[in-house]
Formats: structure tokens, sequence, C-alpha cells
């Protein structure tokens, strides 16, 4: 019993830290302030991946695509080949290769774990084995969630249904998954808000937005989930 306990105190330990993680990374990286970005570029050699980070986020995913509405990549094939002949070298290659910001590749999981894993260790030196093991749990949906579900939440609802695995189909009906959509449509429409897939730290944080009505409606004239 106590090891259980601990499993799932681990797992509970490790989802705070990856939610947190993911909503504080996401605002201040993905979508750096100009004076942050100023400081990269001057340290470029130093801080290449943030600049890599918000240039796929910031510019690709919420900037060059998606610009007709929150569930139309491109508007036609013409706008897509724009976009690519301004793509060059690995970089390019990359972020074509991660759907333009719209999931991640093996190098992205890499990049999203690294920032929290030097919490593992830490973890076990307080907690030891038990509470370790459970929070590889979270760790593990924290990049699988935006290599797995966003891609998800930027298509109508009933086309993602059908798209979907059926364990996958099992999770966009439930409740939580439900609210994602609202939640990252809400990210999407106003960006200053709403960065978690792993709900907890926007709450935490102070940046988490509530639909209002007119969103609803937006929300629903999409084709989105609204309760």
């Amino acid at each position: 019993m106590e090891s259980i306990l601990r499993l799932l105190g681990g797992a509970l330990l490790g989802y705070a830290i990856v939610s947190v993680a993911e909503s504080f990374l996401h605002n201040n990286v993905q979508h750096g302030r100009s004076q942050a970005r100023q400081f990269w570029e001057k340290y470029s050699k130093l801080m290449k991946p943030l600049l890599r980070a918000y240039f796929s986020h910031h510019i690709i995913h919420h900037c060059r695509t998606f610009r007709k509405n929150h569930v139309t990549q491109f508007r036609s094939e013409e706008e897509r080949e724009r976009l690519d002949a301004t793509l060059n070298g690995w970089r390019g290659e990359l972020i074509k290769r991660e759907r333009y910001g719209l999931s991640v590749s093996d190098v992205g999981v890499l990049m999203f774990l690294l920032p929290v894993l030097g919490f593992l260790p830490l973890i076990y030196w307080l907690f030891g084995g038990w509470v370790l093991a459970g929070a590889l749990l979270p760790y593990a949906v924290y990049p699988a969630s935006s290599r797995n579900l966003h891609p998800y939440l930027h298509m109508r609802y009933e086309d993602a249904l059908r798209a979907a695995s059926p364990p996958m189909r099992w999770f966009l009906r439930t409740s939580y998954c439900r609210f994602i959509y609202r939640h990252h449509y809400l990210h999407h429409r106003y960006v200053r808000c709403n960065y978690n897939l792993l709900f907890g730290g926007d709450w935490l944080l102070g940046v988490h937005r509530l639909p209002a009505a007119e969103d609803l409606e937006a929300i629903r004239a999409l084709g989105l989930p609204v309760d």
C-alpha cells in the first residue's frame, strides 16, 4: 500500500512539474518577448535552441499557418508552397517534418524534456525510487500531448473523432479533452494565455482564461466542442 501511495504521489509531483514547466516555457520561450529575443540574438551561438523554438512555434504555427481559422492550416496548396520556399536547411526540413508546428519529432521530444530532466535525480534523492517511478508517467505524457493530441485540437471535432484510433477517440470524448479543445482555441485567439495541454500550470501561474460568450459562439461555429 505504501508503494502505491508513493507511486501516486510521484505521479502528482511529476505532473505538477511538467505542467508548470509547459506553461512557463510556452509563454517565455515559444512566445518569447522582444527583450528576451534581443538577448538571445546577442548570444545567438548559445541561444540557438530558444530562437528556433520561437521561430517554429510563434512565427510558423501561430503567424504563418492557420491564418484562415483554427481548423484550416493552409488556405491553399499555393500558400503551403510559398511557405516551404522560405524554409531552408535542416531547420526548415525539421519544421516541415513537424507539420509546421502541429506536432513534434524525436528532436522535439528531446527539447521538451531537457528543461525538466534535472528534476528526476532530485526526486530520487529526496523521495526514492517509487516516487521517481510515478513521476516518469507524466514525463512521458508531456511530449506525447504535443506529438499526438495537438494535431486533433486543430480539427473539427467530428473529423477528429473519425480520424482518431479507438483509444484516442475515447480520450477525445472525455470531459477533460473537450475542455482542452476550448482552452487551446483561446490560446490561439488571444495568445498570452492558456499555454497548457496538461492543464494546471496555467492556473498556478495566473495565465488561465475562461471563454466569454462570443468565444463560445466562435468555438461552436468552427465545429469544436463547447461543453
